[in-house]
């Protein structure tokens, strides 16, 4: 859609535009139709918004890893590419970036912890290289597959790290980070019994910092 919506828009594109090697090489790790649509797409700042959307994209598609640590650059690419789009007019192609990002967060075939670790690496980033509109996604997501990390076999771990990043995020997620650090100690007051070492302390850290409605009740019990 980006490509499509770009073609018509005479003086914003560059005809003959060579791709960087680079740019070639990450090209080859998508699958061929959008590969295509990417080497199509002459506006600039459009096809830097694809690069950074669909290197995400695969990123979710796979299996998740150990840590956010995978998912920080992709998120920080791709927070670049939003305000670029936003600088150059391109409102447009931003929402439909940002519609396909919470929709793959959303949809089922994309791992629960994947969701978990998308908020863990918004939160780790520097508040000056967080983007607020893939925080917004990124807590409306968790929002919505809580049920899935609380019945998931490391329960205690995924919602002492959502509590955790949505403590971080607090400041700048508003409502939306709060009602996300909530409900997690809500859960989590529930699988106490699960909580061990390390996971007792990251959610203690979080009820500490951000005094969510249920932190008195999830520390006693």
């Amino acid at each position: 859609r980006l490509q499509d919506e770009s073609s018509s828009e005479e003086g914003h594109f560059q005809p003959g535009l060579e791709l960087d090697e680079h740019t070639l090489k990450v090209l080859e790790l998508f699958p061929p139709s959008v590969a295509v649509s990417i080497r199509r797409e002459t506006n600039a700042t459009k096809r830097s918004a694809l690069l950074a959307l669909n290197c995400y994209v695969l990123e979710l598609d796979g299996p998740p890893g150990a840590s956010p640590a995978a998912q920080q650059p992709l998120l920080e690419a791709l927070g670049a590419a939003l305000r670029e789009l936003e600088a150059a007019g391109e409102g447009q192609a931003r929402h439909v970036v940002l519609d396909k990002i919470s929709t793959t967060l959303h949809q089922s075939r994309t791992h629960y912890r994947h969701v978990e670790q998308a908020l863990g690496a918004l939160s780790l980033l520097p508040t000056r290289r967080r983007e607020p509109a893939l925080v917004a996604a990124a807590l409306a997501a968790v929002v919505a597959r809580l049920p899935e990390l609380a019945a998931a076999p490391k329960s205690a771990s995924a919602l002492a790290n959502v509590a955790w990043a949505a403590a971080v995020l607090a400041g700048e997620g508003g409502a939306a980070a709060n009602d996300v650090l909530d409900a997690a100690v809500d859960l989590a007051t529930l699988k106490a019994s699960k909580f061990k070492g390390a996971d007792c302390a990251v959610l203690a850290w979080a009820c500490a910092v951000a005094h969510p409605r249920g932190a008195q009740k999830v520390l006693h019990e």
